[in-house]
């Protein structure tokens, strides 16, 4: 059990880069690969003077140093990166080319929310909470209920344990306990929630205070609406991740709207949406685990739209944004935990990795809304954040923009995912592990870092290039009308108002920069010098990637 918030944060090496201008023409030493000197788009090539446009040169610096020299003409970007995975910091450096943040921004029709990258505090620290608590259950006894569910042999399916139609019924009332606090999850209060929707899967309940207070936010026929897109998704997710289990026989996940969760918003900033709490796959004890229903739950926001209960949440932005989205967001929590720690004895995922898998089945379901406004706060300073290396909007944007990337170089496979989900790996070792469809030169976690971040800078540049170095074109689908996908340079259509324009870039005048672990830092050639010469400490595992745009 987690009684108070803890902060697991290590050092790591900083990739440390100086970059030298030369008047003579240097070698291209230290470059990877080869390729041909025409170019054609996405070939891999020595030297920047053999590039066409949409090619590649990449400068391996893990010997301490390498070069690259340019021609005259043409147009280029350089991007640093460290391909080091050993870690957090408190700290980075930020030099006079990093570009300023951007807000989390919101439409003109969705006004009466007020969501910023440095209001999200509540929902990060919750979510802090929880999944030091996903790795406390990692070495405990889960109790007698979760021992006779497994020794039943149903262990695999949901759909394999009780009847949701026997064991609830519409209009059923029950008390339930939900979170007080976002550091301490033994810390709750008791409501009392009615059935309002018995799917196949999913029963959806409400807080009766909502229901007393302020039932037209939140009518019949919305409950039945959403309850029916839980079920769907549920099927889907399932699926591909692998079943849930039933604790308490009665076949249902439950989705609890409540107003308590509205009312945790209130003690900082931002707004929480909803969660997980593995506390619930475990049996109630008064004195150990005083916060658990002892059943399959998630926990989701309620709209409220003259902010009774905290901030406003319109009743059309929660049916358009968050009704949809958090319910699966939180269900992979579910499965991830239950699939690791209950089935293979494993310990938690790390917190990162997690919230990304979570925000890429919001995109697979079809609620991809959430995620534009995250990624475009990576994407405006992405040298800031390391790929995996925390749960903020930014760090959230950066690990989906990664796995979504992976999941269309596998082949948009979901076996991606349920490998990942289902593995006793962790963090960018599972990554690795996971990944179905590794050749010779895309095997390694350097690998995907340096492919990725240059899809990130080729992706919409109107650039012909190779499909590995860029994402798939946006698609909608065909159930919910939203976009699929990554793009980098178009309006986002998230019911929020975010137009991305790509990874913010800085300009090359050479000097020192400083990076956290597998991160990037986008820079601009705007004069072509003669030749750059790298250097960066061995450690930091370091890479150069030239590019080469017109």
């Amino acid at each position: 059990m987690v009684w108070g918030l803890s902060k697991w944060l290590s050092l790591f090496s900083l990739l440390a880069v100086t970059i030298l201008t030369a008047c003579g023409s240097g070698s291209g030493s230290g470059a990877g690969g080869s390729g041909s000197s025409s170019g054609g788009g996405g070939n891999v090539v020595s030297s920047p003077k053999d590039m066409g446009t949409g090619d590649v040169v990449y400068v391996d610096l893990s010997s301490g140093s390498g070069s690259a020299a340019f021609p005259s003409s043409g147009t280029f970007k350089v991007l640093l990166q460290s391909h080091a995975t050993d870690g957090l910091t408190n700290t980075y450096t930020l030099s006079s080319v990093s570009a300023a943040g951007k807000s989390l921004g919101l439409g003109e029709m969705q006004s009466d929310l007020t969501l910023a990258e440095s209001e999200a505090s509540d929902q990060d620290l919750l979510d802090s909470t929880l999944r030091d608590n996903d790795l406390y259950w990692s070495s405990q006894d889960l109790g007698a209920g979760m021992a006779k569910f497994l020794s039943s042999g149903k262990s695999v399916s949901k759909g394999a344990g009780g009847d949701i139609n026997a064991a609830i019924s519409k209009e059923d009332t029950v008390t339930l306990y939900v979170l007080d606090s976002l550091t301490d999850t033994t810390d709750c209060v008791q409501v009392t929630a009615t059935a309002k929707y018995v799917g196949s899967n999913v029963a959806v309940f409400v807080d009766n205070e909502i229901l007393d207070n302020n039932s037209k936010d939140l009518s019949q026929s919305d409950i039945d609406a959403m309850g029916a897109i839980y079920d769907d998704q549920f099927t889907d997710v399932t699926g591909w991740l692998g079943g849930v289990s039933d604790i308490n026989s009665d076949g249902a996940t439950i989705a609890l709207i409540t107003s308590q969760i509205n009312k945790l918003t209130s003690s900082g900033g931002g707004i929480v949406t909803g969660y997980f709490n593995s506390d619930d796959l475990s049996d109630y004890n008064a004195s150990t685990n005083p916060c658990s229903n002892a059943r399959e739950i998630v926990y989701l926001v309620s709209p409220d739209s003259d902010g009774i209960y905290s901030t406003k949440v319109s009743n059309g932005f929660w049916k358009s944004n968050f009704g949809p989205s958090v319910f699966p967001h939180e269900l992979q929590h579910l499965i991830n935990h239950y699939q690791r720690v209950v089935v293979n004895g494993a310990a938690a995922e790390s917190a990162c990795l997690n919230e990304g898998l979570s925000h890429l089945i919001e995109d697979l379901v079809g609620y991809n809304v959430e995620n534009y406004s995250r990624y475009d706060l990576f994407l405006a300073s992405p040298q800031s954040y390391s790929v995996c290396g925390g749960t903020s909007l930014a760090l959230r944007g950066g690990i989906y923009l990664f796995l979504r990337y992976l999941y269309e170089r596998g082949g948009n496979s979901t076996t991606f995912l349920k490998n990942m989900v289902q593995s006793s790996d962790k963090n960018y070792t599972n990554i690795v592990n996971a990944f179905p469809s590794k050749t010779s030169d895309f095997d390694s976690i350097g690998e995907f870092l340096r492919q990725w971040a240059t899809a990130l800078a080729y992706t919409n540049s109107g650039v012909s290039t190779a499909a590995k170095f860029k994402y798939n074109d946006r698609v909608k689908n065909a159930t919910t009308g939203n976009w699929e996908g990554v793009c980098m340079d178009c309006s986002a259509q998230d019911n929020r108002g975010t137009i991305l324009d790509g990874p913010s870039y800085g300009t090359y005048s050479g000097g020192s920069f400083s990076l956290k672990d597998a991160a990037t830092r986008f820079l601009k050639i705007s004069s072509n010098p003669s030749s750059i010469t790298f250097s960066a400490n061995t450690a930091s595992k370091g890479y150069a990637i030239i590019l080469r745009t017109q």
